[in-house]
């Protein structure tokens, strides 16, 4: 399943922006891209940002059953950030295709090159720089951060979509360890996208800052959030590593001292078909959260 097939390096790590072509899991190298959609989008309101995140799954399979109901999803949230993950060449040219997607701009630059990493942002917020860096590991998994301005403070928002494996939990805290440092120097920063990782797990667990406040685990600490949910998605089941649990593995991290969390929940596990759990949007559930400006 496209969740779990490897993405094989490259070449070694990386700086600025790199495009990659992804073909389901695989990438390779491309060019450097400037961050900027086809036109402007209206500009959002400095009292509440709101962001989402969803794993698309790079399988074609049912696509043509299952994008309506993830795009009307995506245009419904009307989320200033919307980060996605497995994000493949055939996605990328039908997502940009949708007129509501035509509000925002976007990492994405020509279809037929996929995304960097198979990551991907639309953000009505400008974007004054955007970055790929391969991270370490089996899989050539990576990060691509965003530069954006919110009520005139920087702010750094990256996504990520960790090593995949049970056995990988080293992998995944390396990986952690290259992507914290690149959003020290923002006023605020975001991290969100598929972690990979159940809540306790070690040792990636540990490698989570307490400066970042996991937004579901403050708002809803009694819900167990499950963004990868067997019992319920039989994609999901079907997808599962033997000996996998239902775990939440899709987050949305915050780090500021000017926006506070407002609101998580989950979307997009409502099946296509009301009824039948063999189709949903996508393998994984999305989660949908706000933040607002602090008071006093």
């Amino acid at each position: 399943m496209p969740r779990r097939c490897m993405l094989q390096p490259v070449g070694p790590g990386v700086t600025l922006l790199l495009l990659l072509t992804v073909l389901g899991c695989g990438a390779q190298q491309g060019a450097e891209s400037p961050g900027a959609g086809p036109q402007p989008a209206p500009g959002t309101p400095a009292s509440t940002l709101t962001f989402i995140t969803y794993n698309v799954l790079a399988d074609q399979e049912r696509a043509d059953e299952r994008l309506p109901a993830l795009f009307r999803l995506l245009a419904e949230s009307s989320a200033d950030v919307i980060a996605l993950q497995e994000v493949s060449p055939w996605f990328a040219a039908r997502l940009l295709r949708e007129e509501w997607a035509k509000g925002y701009r976007t990492t994405l630059g020509d279809p037929a090159a996929g995304a960097p990493g198979g990551l991907a942002f639309l953000t009505r917020l400008p974007i004054e720089k955007q970055e790929f860096r391969r991270l370490p590991g089996r899989q050539g998994r990576g990060v691509l951060v965003v530069r954006l301005r919110a009520a005139d403070r920087s702010l750094a928002v990256a996504t990520v979509h960790l090593e995949s494996f049970l056995e990988a939990g080293e992998a995944r805290a390396r990986q952690l360890d290259e992507v914290l440092p690149l959003l020290a120097d923002a006023d605020d920063a975001v991290l969100l996208g598929d972690f990979n990782f159940g809540d306790g797990e070690q040792p990636e667990t540990g490698r989570l800052p307490a400066a970042f406040a996991d937004l579901w685990k403050k708002l809803r600490p009694a819900e167990p959030g499950l963004t990868w949910n067997m019992e319920k998605s039989a994609m999901a089941r079907d997808g599962s590593f033997q000996g996998e649990k239902s775990r939440r593995l899709d987050r949305i991290l915050l780090r500021s001292e000017f926006w506070v969390p407002e609101s998580v929940r989950i979307v997009g596990d409502d099946p296509v078909r009301k009824g039948e759990a063999g189709l949903f949007p996508s393998d994984h559930f999305g989660l949908l959260a706000s933040v607002g400006r602090k008071r006093g």
